[in-house]
């Protein structure tokens, strides 16, 4: 956060600057935004891309505040192609209550509960799946024609769109709306760490190092197979009087009696090319640092 700093084109307006940049250091200290800045570079490299959103809230008697927050991917539905043009989907699991808390803010919270009290019935009959009384809550926001407006209705012109937020709860042939507001502008912004044409999710470190990763799981399984049968120990001999299991039969210290010209000799069954498999392992291993550049 050190190296965030707001600087004014305007020489007349120094001064400002001056107080905004103790302003936003001391927001920066309060919200942990150095967390958020190690938690998006990380998921960022990670994945392909990071989805950031931008909250405002307000408790009673409070001044708004300001929160940003890196969305994680497993509870986002997005576009395939395009992430910050489609539509964008949120998926929370809320206690009762926590919804409860939503009274203010929120409408048809008691219709919520009671389809979390269905589906906790549901769930000691064995129907749902989940194992816990969280009760799902989508936030849903994209553009829409004016139809998808609870206000308008069937009224509304198909031609016309606007961009929207809904917040419903339940699952699918069970929802409540909850709450709907128009916005101005959207509360996500996205940034890929590798663009790929056609398709909104960039290429990751992750990624780039699929190929590499295939190829030494079959390097290792390989040497896996051979330690297995080098590992087993078998005798070889020529004499017809030496037989049975030698590691059965035999204890230390042993005499095995043979003829003379025969011989009971150990087999090694260690492959020649088993050093090899090192090799290629370090040679992938060298490949992926150098193309995603993490030595």
């Amino acid at each position: 956060v050190k190296d965030i700093k707001i600087i004014s084109d305007n020489p007349n307006f120094a001064e400002y600057a001056f107080l905004y940049n103790h302003e936003a250091y001391e927001w920066m200290k309060q919200s942990d935004f150095s967390l958020f800045l190690n938690n998006f570079g990380q998921t960022r490299a990670r994945y392909g891309g990071v989805l950031v959103k931008k909250c405002q809230y307000k408790e009673p008697g409070e001044q708004e505040e300001l929160e940003i927050e890196v969305v994680p991917w497993k509870n986002v539905i997005t576009d395939p192609v395009d992430i910050c043009q489609g539509i964008i989907t949120e998926k929370h699991y809320m206690l009762p209550n926590e919804l409860a808390e939503k009274r203010d803010v929120w409408e048809n919270i008691d219709k919520a509960l009671k389809l979390g009290n269905k589906m906790e019935k549901n769930l000691q009959k064995g129907v749902a799946q989940t194992q816990t009384n969280r009760i799902p809550v989508y936030e849903i926001t994209g553009v829409f024609n004016e139809t998808f407006d609870p206000e308008i209705g069937e009224q509304g012109d198909e031609t016309v769109f606007k961009l929207m937020r809904f917040v419903v709860a339940g699952d699918a042939g069970n929802q409540v709306l909850l709450f709907k507001e128009d916005l101005e502008e959207s509360p996500y912004k996205y940034l890929s760490w590798e663009n790929v044409p056609g398709r909104g999710l960039g290429r990751g470190v992750v990624e780039e190092g699929f190929e590499a990763q295939r190829w030494t799981n079959d390097a290792v399984i390989g040497e896996t197979n051979a330690m297995t049968l080098s590992g087993k120990v078998v005798m070889v001999t020529d004499s017809e009087d030496v037989g049975n299991n030698a590691i059965t039969d035999l204890v230390n210290g042993s005499v095995i009696k043979v003829k003379r010209g025969e011989t009971v000799q150990s087999l090694s069954l260690l492959p020649s090319s088993f050093p090899e498999y090192n090799n290629l392992k370090t040679s992938w291993d060298t490949q992926v640092q150098r193309s995603t550049n993490t030595f």
